[in-house]
């Protein structure tokens, strides 16, 4: 129980310590995830927009939540363009146009 008991979950969800003063927020989240819930990503981005952050939310079709994350590697890459949005996203943040 990584979390600690069932009524400590709540310290453990990002959405408990939003305060808008983030830096900007990129949130990915695969529609076929059964691990995290959709309304968690999308609960979490409205609480940024709430308090005044900024934040963007991607979602993909057809990844879980691990197939995500595998997107990031050259082996499943080609399931979507997460490594691509994800170098968008800095660069919109940092002016840069280097490659990254």
């Amino acid at each position: 129980d990584i979390f600690g008991p069932p009524e400590r979950y709540a310290l453990s969800q990002p959405i408990n310590f939003v305060e808008g003063s983030e830096p900007p927020l990129l949130l990915l989240h695969g529609r076929d995830d059964k691990i995290a819930w959709l309304r968690n990503t999308r609960n979490l981005s409205a609480r940024v927009r709430a308090k005044g952050g900024e934040v963007e939310t991607i979602f993909y079709k057809n990844l879980g939540h691990f197939t995500l994350l595998g997107t990031l590697s050259s082996a499943l890459n080609f399931k979507a363009q997460v490594l691509d949005d994800i170098a968008a996203f800095i660069r919109r943040h940092t002016g840069t146009t280097k490659p990254l």
